[in-house]
């Protein structure tokens, strides 16, 4: 009987800490605070103070082809590129500034296009685009947290020259 008692025992501690440790999203997690996650609906690009790029999630239509919707880039590396975020009132704020987060993008084509930081500086808010040939492809902007994004644009065309 003592045996089946400790046996029961260990039993309902395993089921505990397979429900405790089992994979849950950030907005699943009943453990983290919503403070924890960047709340952005939008970005904008700067090179050198001059904004590249402007999107805004609710008013960015991807089936537009104006030419605000389109980042037009030579081949070879861009001037560095500093990323900063809109709120839900589309007011500029800047890029958080938590360890778990971090920049990247998810390119449709990475013959085309890739993103690079400065030695040290991966993942940071800094970064620059690579036009490695002539050609168009989709580029999403992202925070990451951990392992998914926190906050994703739509795709964007991205033109290399």
């Amino acid at each position: 009987m003592k045996n089946l008692t400790i046996f029961s025992f260990r039993l309902i501690v395993l089921i505990l800490l397979f429900v405790l440790l089992s994979g849950s999203s950030c907005e699943d997690d009943p453990i983290s605070s919503p403070t924890e996650h960047f709340e952005a609906v939008g970005i904008i690009i700067y090179s050198s103070g001059v904004k590249v790029f402007d999107y805004f999630g609710p008013d960015y239509d991807p089936t537009a082809s104006a030419i605000d919707d389109t980042i037009k880039i030579q081949t070879g590396l861009t001037p560095r590129w500093e990323a900063k975020f809109y709120d839900e009132n589309r007011i500029e704020i800047e890029s958080p500034v938590d360890p778990d987060n971090s920049f990247g993008a998810q390119i449709d084509n990475a013959n085309l296009l890739n993103i690079q930081w400065n030695a040290g500086e991966e993942g940071s808010f800094s970064f620059y685009l690579n036009g490695l040939m002539p050609g168009s492809t989709k580029i999403k902007f992202q925070i990451l947290h951990g392992d998914h994004p926190d906050f994703e644009t739509l795709p964007v065309v991205v033109t290399i020259n």
